[in-house]
């Protein structure tokens, strides 16, 4: 029970190292709610020019 309770207050602690040192708080959250409703809506689709390659093990060929 004591290491148990000893792995919970390290894990506990870390969190206080979560945030970047000039974090702070929205000062209105209903206005960003509505921002980030209406640029979300907005939005149809999403491009990008990131492309994924597979090595698969039964061919020798990028997937």
């Amino acid at each position: 029970m004591r290491r148990w309770l000893m792995v919970v207050f390290c894990l506990a602690s870390m969190q206080g190292w979560a945030q970047y040192s000039g974090y702070k708080p929205v000062n209105n959250a209903e206005s960003f709610r509505l921002s980030f409703t209406k640029a979300s809506q907005a939005t149809q689709s999403i491009q990008c020019g990131f492309v994924q390659e597979k090595n698969l093990r039964d061919r020798k060929s990028v997937v």
